[in-house]
């Protein structure tokens, strides 16, 4: 056509035609104009600007962790959300990933989602979850292995983000009830950021609850118990400051994932024979388990207030747990001290810190099992995977004695975060947690697996030591 009237319309500047070969890709476009126009507003929504500049960083973010999920270049990956600030950030994220965008109607109808993301081939998908409920409803018969939840006032700051989303869920009620697998994880978390009794308030929420079985339930306790003070061990190890901390502590923490491993699967044996488990029916509920094949991968402001929820009710159930353990964990950290120490010279005062120092000689008993297992090159090492049965945070006391004299070093600090956090509150919390799980004839079997876990921790620990140590070697 060479008579073009339209273009008399256009404003000064804007050109008759475009040169396509001007950018190899619809990145390169997006890349110039975050640089170019880095400090301009790009978009606004309800009052909240977004930059150029901050969508160039949240999108290579996004893009980075959709990566990370394991997708290939040219995968397809759905959104399915209104006029939001998270959709051109997951736009941008999903082109830069090398994915393929494919858009849908928020409108659907669980029969016309399931049609497109078969269709498209789908193995993602980034959803608001004002529609989650209509995923829930078709996702099993799609190509879909992972699902990223937004709310409507995620990138609104954090007042405005909370309020927003709380009158949308409560007042406007315009998030119907949905439910979306990922359950064991997030069990996991709340005990290593909070301590033991965290994931009590968790099993006490039926969405939560629902994803497990009767004859698993009790299981809950040791997978608590395995993460229990994590993060305060690991902390607390790492501030110690002293060469090679850092990766002992990572090391001591895969030993503990791996305890974990152990704990559960014993305790899951033992539970499955109490409530008579046929191998038939434990094959189905596996079975049940891979059929739902995504991952939810829940990232918003809901999966912060779950956890967060969980970790302060963890924190409150722990005092009141705490209150009735104190005695037992005195008397047991006492008799611990009491026969670690030994008669200082001069003989007995009755002062701190004076013993039989009866476990020392049993340190040098066992010495060559202590030292094929755990690499303890000190009688006194046992010490604190003893003080941990009690209390962990007594045997953490322990250590930075044990640097200072020289009679521990990085074998023993990866051992030690390992089993600290296995035996986190080994004793005293194994009951309290069984007691409030309702499930009292399961603490001989739990105290029982978890102390094959908790050997497996630090065993695993010392091992994954030396080969760290050889490799760095």
């Amino acid at each position: 056509m060479t008579h073009r009237p339209w273009l008399t319309a256009y404003p000064q500047g804007v050109p008759a035609d475009i040169d396509t070969t001007q950018y190899p890709s619809l990145v390169a476009l997006m890349d110039e104009a975050f640089t170019k126009y880095a400090g301009r507003v790009a978009y606004s929504f309800m009052g909240k600007e977004v930059t150029y500049a901050q969508t160039d960083s949240l999108s290579s973010a996004f893009a980075a962790y959709l990566q990370g999920l394991g997708l290939v270049k040219g995968d397809r990956v759905a959104i399915m959300m209104p006029n939001v600030p998270q959709y051109p950030v997951t736009v941008a994220a999903i082109l830069r990933a090398g994915f393929v965008v494919v858009n849908v109607n928020p409108l659907y109808t669980p029969r016309e989602l399931e049609h497109q993301l078969k269709d498209s081939g789908a193995k993602a998908i980034v959803i608001i979850e004002n529609f989650a409920t209509t995923l829930q409803s078709c996702i099993a018969n799609t190509p879909v292995k992972h699902v990223v939840l937004c709310a409507m006032g995620d990138q609104l700051g954090l007042l405005k983000g909370a309020l927003v989303n709380y009158v949308v869920r409560n007042v406007k009620k315009m998030v119907p009830a949905y439910n979306l697998p990922g359950a064991a994880s997030v069990g996991m978390m709340t005990t290593f950021i909070s301590d033991n009794p965290a994931v009590l308030s968790l099993a006490k929420n039926p969405s939560f609850a629902r994803y497990f079985k009767d004859y698993q339930f009790p299981a809950l306790c040791n997978l608590g118990t395995a993460f229990g003070m994590g993060l305060i061990v690991i902390t607390y190890m790492i501030g110690l400051g002293a060469p090679g901390v850092l990766p002992a502590t990572g090391i001591g923490f895969l030993g503990a994932c791996i305890g974990s491993v152990v704990s559960v699967r014993l305790m899951l044996r033992c539970t499955r024979k109490a409530y008579q488990i046929t191998p038939e029916q434990r094959r189905a509920d596996i079975h049940e388990l891979r059929t739902v094949k995504n991952e939810t991968r829940q990232i918003t402001s809901r999966g912060l207030e779950r956890v967060l929820n969980a970790i302060l009710e963890g924190g409150k159930t722990g005092v009141t747990l705490g209150v009735d353990m104190i005695p037992g964990v005195l008397i047991i950290c006492t008799l611990v001290m009491m026969l670690t120490n030994g008669m200082p010279t001069g003989g007995y005062t009755g002062a701190a810190y004076e013993g039989v120092a009866l476990l020392p000689r049993l340190g040098e008993f066992i010495a060559p099992i202590t030292r094929f297992l755990f690499g303890f090159q000190h009688a006194t090492n046992i010490a604190f995977p003893i003080t941990s049965l009690g209390s962990t945070g007594a045997a953490l006391a322990l250590v930075p004695n044990m640097l200072h004299a020289g009679t521990a070093g990085m074998n023993e600090v990866a051992v030690y975060t390992a089993m600290g956090m296995c035996w986190s509150g080994y004793l005293s919390t194994h009951i309290s947690m069984m007691d409030a799980l309702g499930r009292r004839q399961f603490i001989r079997a739990a105290i029982g697996s978890h102390t094959v876990g908790g050997l497996c921790a630090g065993i695993s620990a010392h091992y994954l030591y030396l080969l760290f140590s050889w490799l760095a070697g």
